[in-house]
């Protein structure tokens, strides 16, 4: 009988030091679980941060779109206005006079090519936008698999 005492004890305490690393390996994983959290919650806001980039971008973009438009309707303005001058420079008088209405539209048209070129360095924001789509797609990859994780230690638990 004692015999038999004595391996119960063993037992118990074989499974009371099974359950103690048992506890130990909770003990771990919880505080994984918890980290897992913190960087989930951080990608989160990074998303957030990078689609508010994106919406003001893409602002940008369609303000440009509309600079660009109104350029181009300058530009069409600009050559009608050159066409009529020339069919107006039927005499001498004329043409001194309209030499400086050339010179004028050849001025404004200089300044709008340069405007023009500005946007067109600026079209470069596409680029931009397609780098931090992206950038989007993998955090969100990220997220979508760190979540994964934290299921399956929740179910492990």
């Amino acid at each position: 009988m004692e015999e038999i005492l004595k391996q119960i004890l063993s037992e118990v305490q074989g499974l009371s030091k099974r359950i103690d690393k048992l506890e130990d390996s909770m003990t771990i994983v919880k505080d994984d679980v918890t980290d897992m959290k913190s960087d989930v919650t951080i990608l989160k806001s990074d998303v957030t941060d990078l689609k508010s980039d994106v919406t003001i971008l893409k602002s940008d973009v369609s303000s440009f779109k509309s600079d660009v438009t109104d350029l181009k309707s300058n530009m069409a303005a600009t050559k009608d206005d050159i066409i009529a001058i020339k069919s107006d420079m039927a005499t001498k008088t004329q043409q001194n006079e309209n030499t400086g209405f050339i010179q004028a539209l050849i001025s404004r048209t200089d300044i709008i090519d340069a405007k023009l070129d500005g946007l067109a360095v600026n079209t470069a924001s596409k680029e931009a936008v397609a780098k931090i789509d992206a950038k989007l797609n993998v955090l969100n990859d990220r997220l979508f698999n760190q979540e994964a994780d934290i299921q399956l230690l929740k179910r492990a638990q």
